[in-house]
């Protein structure tokens, strides 16, 4: 076999080994998680669908740039399938592994098997997007001679217009360009940039940008711990080892760290949530690929990292299998309770055609950051089934207000019904039985002490009704 066959067949095979981890991953992440966030690019869809073209670069959502709200809102608008938003992420995150594993097997394999890279990979979110482009960003040689250097400044406004650190990146992989290629790409740049201009003055107006919680180191990393182990740890000692064979990504290592600390110090960034390491681990892996002896480190590293996250997937994948199978849940009992499908034209909720509605009341649990929370109540219902967002007269269009359970039409084997998903007990759930010929409420994963169950009650003036581990809120 040629040394480039061998060189095919490795990338291959650390490809595979990134798909199958994220695969088992994905199986877990159809959660009410992915519900909520699929609702934040309300404004974003809006505009598509009505024609405002001219103005899709403007909105942000919430402290983020608009390129992950449009390419969620074009699978919204083609096909409102639950299962694009997971598979568009786990493409993007699969995309970083190819692109790193062409210039480094050893980091592509690193990257492939990091726990952060994996826990973060399907999500609903811009964070497997952003650790595309900056992989792309930084696993990109940069060309010698003078003018642009075009694929250096695509990978650069891709990145900023995913988020914030990936716009930090692209300026340090920008003014790391030879001099003849930095002034020209930098102008460039910086008129790609011009849209964003007006969102990000807003943001720095407002007070909320800079509200995060402080600092708590020991909270911070017990959580970081727990989730993550500490294995990474190898691969940046081996990482800071080659700072000095490779000036360009030792920069993007340091300014890249000192801004993330620095966003926190600031409230800008929640120091509960990891997904910021994604801006540095396709550089930490690059580094450590430039290593000699890489192998004799990265190779068991990535076993033990392979090992522990795809076992802990696999456990979880196989117990939502099972809870399906056996049925008896309170959703399964409400689920083949609907009987009067939606009848109405269009998305427009109207009473008169609404048909009945199932609610999903599920609280959110400790940390909003954490993925490793599954949903075998959510799993009833497929993501493979076209579920188009219904559009309430109480709330604005292009709204993303949470507090309504952003409503789906799901199309069942038995027909469409409403489906509303609350993470927790507020008045606007009232308004469903208002709305609504007959409504049945489900409030799952009730743990000891908790009000859920007899708040929903006292709301709705009705009783649940205990069906195997749910609560059933009949009509």
């Amino acid at each position: 076999m040629t040394p480039l066959r061998s060189h095919r067949a490795a990338v291959v095979g650390v490809v595979a080994v990134a798909a199958v981890l994220r695969g088992l991953h994905g199986g877990v992440r159809w959660h009410e998680d992915a519900w909520r966030y699929s609702v934040y690019p309300a404004e974003t869809l809006h505009r598509l669908i009505t024609g405002d073209l001219l103005r899709l670069p403007l909105p942000f959502t919430g402290l983020h740039p608009p390129a992950w709200p449009l390419l969620h809102s074009l699978s919204e608008v083609l096909s409102p399938r639950p299962a694009w938003w997971l598979l568009q992420s786990l493409v993007w995150s699969l995309g970083a592994v190819v692109l790193v594993t062409r210039r480094s097997v050893w980091a592509g394999l690193l990257l492939a098997t990091a726990p952060v890279a994996v826990h973060y990979s399907v999500e609903v979110n811009q964070y497997a997007l952003l650790t595309f482009a900056v992989a792309g960003l930084w696993s990109t040689p940069p060309r010698d001679g003078r003018g642009v250097d075009v694929r250096v400044v695509l990978w650069a406004l891709l990145a900023a217009w995913t988020h914030a650190l990936g716009g930090v990146a692209a300026v340090l992989a920008l003014v790391s360009l030879p001099g003849g290629r930095r002034w020209g790409s930098l102008g460039v740049f910086g008129v790609g940039c011009l849209p964003l201009v007006p969102s990000v003055l807003e943001a720095l107006q407002d007070g909320g940008t800079f509200a995060q919680p402080e600092w708590k180191a020991e909270l911070v990393v017990r959580d970081l711990m727990g989730r993550f182990g500490g294995l990474g740890l190898v691969g940046l000692g081996l990482a800071l080892t080659q700072v000095r064979r490779a000036p360009r990504l030792a920069l993007a290592l340091v300014g890249g760290t000192g801004v993330v600390v620095g966003f926190v110090v600031l409230g800008v960034a929640a120091p509960h949530q990891f997904p910021y390491l994604l801006t540095l681990l396709p550089v930490v892996a690059l580094l450590a690929g430039h290593h000699p002896r890489a192998a004799v480190v990265v190779v068991p590293l990535a076993v033990l990292q392979a090992g522990w996250q795809g076992t802990f997937d696999a456990q979880r994948v196989r117990a939502l299998a099972e809870d399906v199978a056996a049925g008896g849940r309170g959703v399964d009992r409400a689920l083949a309770s609907l009987a009067v499908p939606w009848t109405c034209p269009g998305l427009n909720l109207e009473p008169a055609c609404a048909g009945d509605a199932l609610v999903l009341l599920r609280s959110a649990g400790r940390n909003d950051d954490d993925k490793n929370r599954s949903s075998p109540v959510l799993w009833r219902i497929s993501p493979l089934w076209p579920a188009p967002r219904i559009h309430l007269p109480q709330v604005p269009a292009g709204s993303s207000d949470h507090r309504y359970g952003q409503p789906r039409l799901v199309s069942t084997p038995r027909g469409a019904f409403a489906v509303y998903v609350h993470d927790q007990v507020r008045p606007t759930l009232a308004d469903i039985d208002r709305q609504h010929p007959r409504v049945w409420v489900v409030v799952s994963d009730v743990g000891p002490g908790s009000d859920v169950r007899t708040d929903v009650e006292r709301l709705l003036g009705r009783s649940a009704r205990p069906v195997g581990p749910d609560f059933v809120v009949p009509p």
